[in-house]
């Protein structure tokens, strides 16, 4: 008679569980790479459920896997090339900024192909294809341009594929530029901040649904009005306060304009 072996399996019900979305590990682990995919479950361990914001430390992810801080870093970059994460400085009131994460929706991660070729170690994908791009071998003066796109090899031949559209980069320096009018003292934005900024933008355009003439509109007023103008200086505040700002921007219209109806 053959011996029955007992044992427990997993309870579910347990709240000590965190999510990892199946189409990362049907495709993009093995395109991202091994340290991408543990990176990936950290921040899927650490997220919170509403947010899906993360912010554990680079060093704190090493240890969880035996495997070194540079290796972090390598899934790191691999993980935003594919928009699967998005990562920011943030300072919480103290002198220094910890790197803070946010797991995007799968619905936003850059499309891969299943047999596709790459040249280059998985480490450092350089053939990152998008929805609407596709991205050739760097030219000889370092750079790459298809169809207008914001695309370029950096100095470690790595091509990324930059998550906004060049609408996005203009209506960014729109904001910035008229800021500067209001302020002219203000420093001028590095490289690296601007990155981000089209990306916020980017996102208010995509993820909150805002139309690229209304962003606009409403950047030119917001510039003008006397209180938005002093608090409206950057894309991440003009995201955050949009709402209240169309809100704001119809009510003066109404009152100004008693026979026009302003339509955002």
């Amino acid at each position: 008679m053959e011996q029955q072996t007992l044992f427990k399996v997993r309870d579910l019900r347990q709240k000590d569980q965190f999510k990892i979305d199946d189409a990362y590990l049907n495709g993009y682990a093995k395109i991202c790479g091994k340290y991408s995919t543990l990176v990936y479950v950290s921040l899927c361990r650490h997220a919170e459920f509403n947010t899906q914001k993360a912010f554990p430390a680079q060093e704190l992810m090493a240890k969880q896997h035996n495997i070194s801080v540079k290796s972090v870093r390598v899934g790191i970059k691999n993980l935003i090339e594919y928009n699967i994460i998005f990562a920011k400085l943030e300072r919480n009131g103290g002198k220094f900024a910890n790197y803070v994460y946010y797991l995007i929706d799968k619905s936003e991660w850059v499309k891969h192909r299943r047999n596709e070729t790459t040249y280059g170690s998985p480490s450092a994908n350089p053939a990152i294809r998008s929805k609407t791009t596709t991205v050739e071998r760097p030219t000889k003066d370092n750079k790459v341009y298809k169809d207008n796109k914001v695309l370029y090899k950096d100095n470690k031949s790595l091509i990324e594929k930059i998550p906004f559209s060049l609408k996005d980069k203009e209506l960014t320096e729109l904001l910035y530029s008229l800021v500067k009018q209001n302020y002219s003292f203000l420093k001028d934005k590095s490289e690296i901040q601007l990155q981000s900024d089209y990306i916020e933008m980017n996102r208010l355009h995509k993820i909150d649904g805002f139309n690229y003439e209304q962003i606009s509109w409403i950047i030119k007023w917001a510039t003008q009005d006397d209180f938005w103008k002093q608090n409206i200086r950057c894309v991440s505040k003009l995201r955050k306060q949009f709402k209240s700002l169309i809100i704001k921007a119809k009510g003066e219209h109404d009152k100004q304009n008693k026979n026009g109806v302003l339509v955002l």
